[in-house]
C-alpha cells in the first residue's frame, strides 16, 4: 500500500471514521508495524485533548440561526463543509504526526545487551553485522545518516559494510576504533582491552593518551599500563565464542587448559605432573567439555573429575 493511502486510512482510524473494510486494512498494517503504530497512537493522544461534552445540540442551533439569517434550504451545507473540513484537518494532522514520529523513530537509538551464555547476532541499517558476546552491551542509531557511530561495553565481532564517505566508529570507555570496511573484534572488559583485526585495516586510538595504532589483518592491539601495544595474532581461538570451534596447532597443554577454562567457564586444576613438552594439535567443533576432555585423555592418559565448575586432572603423561 502506498504511503499516502495508509496515512489517509490512519487519519480516519484515529478519527473513528473507518468502515469495516478500511479498519481491516489498518489492522493488517498494525500487525506489520506495531512500533510505528504505538508511537503514532501516543503522539495522537498527546496532541488531541478530549473535548468537553456539549451542553446543546450544535446541529439544531445552527439550523435555527441559519433560518434567521436567510440560509433557508442551504442551512445544512455549512455543516457538511464542517464535517469535510474536520476530516481533512484530521488527515493533515495524522500526516504531520506520522512525519514527526518517523523522524524520531529513524533517529532514535537502540541498545541491546546480553546475559551470561547469551550471544546475539545483529544487522545494522547499513548492512554491517555484529555478533555480541555474553555480558555485553551495544548502543547504535536505528538508521545511519551522515555518521556511523556506535558504543560498546564488553565484547563484539564486527563485519563492517564498506563506505568511504562514512567511516564506522566503535567507541568504548578506553579507546576509539575507526574503520572503513573490515572485520575485527573489540573486547573491553575490566582490565582486558583488546582489538583484533581479522581482515582489512583499522585505526585504534587511546582516549587517555591520544596515541594511535594502525592495524592490518592478523594484527591486534592491547592496552597495557595505559599504552597501546601492537601484537601479531597467535591465538587461533579468539573467536571461538562466535564460531563454536576450538583449534590447536602444537600448543602446550597448559595453554590448552587455559583456553578451555575461558571457553567453558570452568576452573581446571592439575596435580603438577604433566611435562612441559606436552603439545596439542587437534580441533573441536560444537563439542561439550566432557567430550573434549575424553579426547585429551586418549592423547595424554590423564584422569579427570568434575565437581560443579571445577575440573581436577591428574596423572598426565605425554605420548
Amino acid at each position: 500500500m502506498e504511503t499516502e493511502e495508509i496515512n489517509s486510512l490512519l487519519a480516519k482510524h484515529f478519527a473513528k471514521e473507518t468502515d469495516t473494510a478500511e479498519e481491516l486494512i489498518v489492522l493488517e498494517w498494525i500487525k506489520s508495524n506495531p512500533e510505528e503504530y504505538l508511537s503514532l497512537k501516543i503522539l495522537w493522544a498527546d496532541s488531541h485533548v478530549a473535548q468537553h461534552p456539549q451542553l446543546f445540540s450544535a446541529d439544531k442551533s445552527w439550523g435555527k440561526v441559519a433560518g434567521q439569517i436567510g440560509f433557508g434550504e442551504q442551512s445544512a451545507l455549512p455543516l457538511v463543509k464542517r464535517k469535510k473540513t474536520g476530516y481533512w484537518l484530521a488527515a493533515a494532522s495524522i500526516i504531520a504526526i506520522i512525519s514527526v514520529a518517523l523522524f524520531f523513530y529513524a533517529t532514535s537509538s537502540v541498545t541491546l545487551s546480553t546475559q551470561l551464555a547469551e550471544i546475539k547476532n545483529i544487522t545494522l541499517s547499513d548492512g554491517t553485522t555484529v555478533t555480541l558476546n555474553e555480558n555485553s552491551r551495544l548502543s547504535y542509531p536505528r538508521y545511519f545518516f551522515s555518521k556511523r557511530n556506535i558504543e560498546l561495553e564488553g565484547e563484539a565481532f564486527f563485519d563492517v559494510k564498506h563506505d568511504v564517505k562514512r567511516p564506522f566508529k566503535v567507541q568504548t570507555k578506553q579507546f576509539l576504533v575507526n574503520v572503513l570496511g573490515t572485520s575485527f573484534l573489540v573486547k573491553s572488559i575490566e582490565n582486558t582491552i583488546i582489538v583484533n583485526v581479522k581482515s582489512g585495516k583499522v585505526a585504534v586510538k587511546n582516549i587517555g593518551s591520544k596515541d594511535q595504532l594502525t592495524l592490518l589483518g592478523g594484527e591486534g592491539a592491547q592496552l597495557v599500563s595505559g599504552a597501546l601495544q601492537k601484537q601479531t595474532l597467535r591465538d587461533e581461538n579468539y573467536l571461538a565464542w562466535k564460531t563454536k570451534e576450538l583449534s590447536f596447532t602444537d600448543i602446550p597443554l597448559a595453554e590448552v587448559f587455559r583456553t578451555l577454562e575461558n571457553y567453558y567457564h570452568v576452573r581446571i586444576t592439575t596435580d603438577g605432573t604433566h611435562p612441559s613438552n606436552c603439545k596439542v594439535t587437534t580441533k573441536f567443533k560444537n563439542e561439550t567439555l566432557e567430550d573434549v576432555l575424553k579426547e585429551l585423555e586418549l592423547l595424554f592418559g590423564f584422569n579427570h573429575k568434575t565437581k560443579g565448575n571445577t575440573v581436577s586432572i591428574s596423572a598426565i603423561t605425554c605420548r
